[in-house]
């Protein structure tokens, strides 16, 4: 892995597109000391105007191209429905990032629309997970958004591999 090129995952549609872009802005301003960002877009239905606007952004800044992946249907795949408490559908497309993704990337850096960065991504990118395969954060998603992914009792990625009851954050 080049500790200078970074492969940034966002998941959005037309309603965040915007919002995306005030965050893609943050990206390249803050973390001119990357060598490459590239960036990949998990689409769940950006209108073509709203993809220029991101890639011209993009452009501004010198970077490369966006890839576009549609966004797979987390109600297609499970083959129920599944509500929104906030934002989008969109929200569930970073639960397929291993399967859309170009198989050849070691390691990407999943960020949320609605990130700004204050500073270079350089740290972040580089940090150590110990041969983890994932490292995250606890978001401050709804029981609402956990019930709909069935996580409601749990919260994953205990290190000793067992769920534990009842979250703090609750």
């Amino acid at each position: 892995m080049n500790s200078n090129i970074a492969h940034i995952v966002y998941a959005s549609d037309n309603g965040f597109a915007e919002i995306l872009g005030v965050s893609l802005v943050s990206l390249y301003e803050n973390s001119r000391d990357m060598d490459e960002i590239h960036v990949y877009i998990l689409d769940s239905g950006i209108e073509d105007d709203n993809r220029r606007k991101l890639e011209c952004i993009t452009s501004k800044y010198g970077r490369s191209g966006i890839v576009w992946i549609q966004a797979r249907n987390i109600s297609e795949v499970l083959s129920m429905k599944v509500s929104t408490d906030r934002g989008s559908i969109s929200q569930y497309a970073r639960l397929f990032v291993s399967s859309t993704l170009p198989e050849n990337l070691d390691r990407v850096l999943y960020l949320d629309c609605d990130v700004v960065l204050m500073k270079s991504i350089r740290n972040l990118w580089n940090f150590d997970i110990h041969g983890k395969t994932a490292g995250a954060l606890l978001d401050a998603f709804s029981p609402q958004y956990r019930a709909n992914i069935n996580l409601n009792h749990i919260i994953l990625g205990e290190a000793n591999g067992k769920s534990k009851r009842n979250p703090p954050y609750e």
